[in-house]
């Protein structure tokens, strides 16, 4: 397959080429790429790593979009121009109240630093999680028996929105490794554990992390 051809306007302005989204050559698209890991067995890994375990055995649509382990498919290309994260959980029982669990997802994404990182570079990006938090003080109260219901009238309890990145985007060319880490002050698996307690049995619908990178996706058609 040829190199993927991304036209000058759109390397530059970061928008749709003269001819709309379809060229002879490409397609360009605003597009998002997720990626989400598990609060796992009560415990916080002081590094986990995005985008490196693909779809397949370990991970579902539900919880990743890529298609390879760590790169993009030959012909395609991203342009990183934001940056945001979200904690998805299914509460359940009486474990603690809203308050609580929201507390230590706040503890636990302010104590953190975010990454990316693309091969041969030592990184393209280091974000302190506070600048990922949402301006909306940690005051409901409640069970977690109508937790669900709860923080679902309100996401922005549980997404960051998006950071947009300074004016230069962050380029990751096809073929090559990329990924991003989460880098967990210590003392921080205390927090996990409430997480991981107030969310459902089931090991697929414990609390996890998403990661989201937003941007532009040009690919061969």
């Amino acid at each position: 397959m040829k190199n993927p051809i991304i036209t000058k306007k759109a390397a530059q302005a970061l928008k749709l080429g003269a001819n709309g989204s379809y060229s002879d050559e490409g397609q360009i698209l605003q597009h998002t790429l997720y990626d989400s890991a598990f609060f796992q067995d009560a415990t916080l890994a002081a590094k986990t790593s995005f985008f490196t375990v693909p779809q397949g055995g370990a991970k579902t649509l539900t919880e990743t979009n890529m298609e390879d382990s760590g790169k993009l498919p030959n012909g395609n290309t991203f342009m990183i121009e934001s940056f945001g994260i979200a904690l998805k959980c299914n509460f359940v029982g009486t474990d603690g109240d809203v308050n609580t669990v929201l507390s230590a997802y706040y503890n636990i994404i302010q104590n953190s630093i975010f990454e990316v990182i693309i091969s041969g570079r030592a990184f393209d990006l280091q974000l302190p999680g506070s600048r990922l938090l949402t301006p909306i003080p940690v005051s409901d109260t409640g069970t977690m028996v109508d937790a669900t219901t709860r923080l679902a009238g309100d996401p922005n309890l549980l997404a960051s929105g998006w950071y947009k990145l300074p004016a230069t985007p962050i380029p990751v060319a096809n073929l090559v490794s990329f990924k991003v880490d989460m880098i967990s002050g210590s003392g921080l698996a205390a927090l996990a554990a409430i997480l991981d307690t107030a969310s459902d049995v089931l090991n697929t619908q414990k609390a996890q992390i998403e990661v989201r990178l937003g941007g532009t996706l040009t690919r061969l058609i």
